[in-house]
């Protein structure tokens, strides 16, 4: 979660309603996959070699990594990066199995993993993921360019992923920011064969974190990008908080469902808690709109339930009142538990910051999200020292839902 940036300038444009430009690239498989395993440098060796079909990270060692940078190249103001090698080698990889802790030590390390997936491949799966990228592709928001995006390190652990629609929060769209999603998208393209389209709200773009998704449209059907300006408190852009962005998405011969991407207000002070408690409120009321396709919605994101400094209020605690003011909709909302109880990691610590909401006529998410990255490998555990994947990628971990393979409406 990250504070609010400088003043805002005039809006960027998406594919469809949203920001989001195309790119070629041939119907194939999509790489994917789903790890588990240590995200130590030290132990990782060891625990990785051994857990080969189970994805909990309890059987992993300590969550601390690598402090070596990682090989490739970053997004700079240029928004370049090191080009994946030629897509014949990395696309088309398959669904990993769950030894991947190499995923989130270095942008070396995940390319040779996705090159060498095919002997691991396993049947892929439908599924959504969320991913709060940091200020992307800055790495923050002050000028401070030290910890900018890896873009071809990212792009690899998203293919990691084994999904084909990723919601994605704190993406900077000025010029570039442009440039480096662009580069994403390509690079996504490479490694999984895909064609991967951005669309993003329309908020102004200098200075301001947008919200939106990554899905791989050879693959998903995406459809009514629609913005839901009620899901900011203070309505629309305002006060540099966001709206949602809703996509419905269709797998064809499997699930289809309305998916929102939404980031809400960060800080312990009272009025960023109060913030936070009437976006959730709107959550019937904003996709309401959406309803008469499909009532199935998934709402994912940045939640921010990091707490109250006064009247003090636990993180634990906001986090339960979430639960009951969901459990309050009519009709109700849940909230899909997590493997891990954190999702974001940080000099604080762990946080559980990113969830993933799903509305009562909903059936087709499976169990509970997984929590991906060092965050689940280390089971919230802080590494210690400087972990490569938090300073080139993000201090927040993804977290994936699987859907079923046919459609439950």
């Amino acid at each position: 979660a990250s504070a609010p940036a400088p003043a805002p300038a005039p809006a960027s444009a998406s594919a469809t309603e949203s920001a989001s430009a195309s790119a070629s690239a041939t119907e194939s498989a999509s790489a994917s996959a789903t790890e588990s395993a240590s995200a130590t440098e030290s132990a990782t060796e060891s625990a990785s070699a051994s857990a080969t079909e189970s994805a909990s990270a309890s059987e992993s060692a300590s969550a601390s990594e690598s402090a070596s940078a990682p090989e490739s190249a970053s997004a700079t103001e240029s928004g370049s990066a090191s080009a994946p090698e030629s897509a014949s080698e990395l696309a088309g990889a398959g669904a990993l199995r769950p030894v991947s802790a190499a995923v989130w030590r270095s942008a070396a390390d995940c390319r040779e993993l996705l090159r060498g997936a095919g002997e691991e491949r396993e049947e892929r799966r439908a599924g959504i993921a969320t991913w709060n990228l940091r200020w992307f592709p800055d790495g923050s928001g002050d000028g401070d360019t030290s910890r900018a995006t890896d873009v071809a390190w990212m792009a690899c652990a998203m293919a990691s992923l084994g999904v084909d629609a990723i919601a994605v929060q704190e993406v900077l769209q000025h010029a570039s920011g442009r440039a480096a999603m662009a580069e994403l998208r390509r690079q996504l393209d490479a490694l999984t064969g895909g064609r991967w389209v951005a669309h993003l709200d329309r908020c102004p773009s200098d200075g301001r974190q947008h919200v939106g998704w990554l899905v791989n449209e050879a693959r998903v059907r995406v459809s009514r990008v629609t913005q839901l300006d009620a899901l900011n408190p203070l309505g629309g852009c305002a006060g540099h908080l966001r709206p949602g962005l809703a996509l419905y998405l269709e797998w064809p011969g499997g699930p289809d469902l309305h998916a929102v991407s939404v980031h809400l207000d960060s800080g312990t002070a009272a009025r960023d808690h109060r913030h936070r408690a009437a976006s959730l409120a709107a959550i019937e009321r904003a996709t309401r709109g959406l309803r008469p396709r499909d009532a199935d919605v998934v709402v994912l994101g940045d939640l921010n339930t990091m707490g109250r400094e006064a009247p003090r209020l636990r993180a634990g605690d906001e986090l339960a009142d979430v639960d009951a003011l969901l459990a309050g909709l009519q009709p109700a909302w849940r909230r899909v538990p997590s493997e891990v109880p954190c999702t974001e990691l940080w000099r604080g610590g762990a946080s559980h910051l990113d969830h993933v909401l799903v509305s009562a006529s909903t059936r087709e998410v499976i169990g509970s999200a997984r929590v991906h990255g060092i965050c689940g490998l280390g089971r919230c555990e802080r590494p210690r020292g400087r972990a490569a994947a938090l300073e080139r990628l993000s201090d927040h971990c993804p977290l994936v839902v699987a859907l079923t393979a046919e459609d439950r409406d």
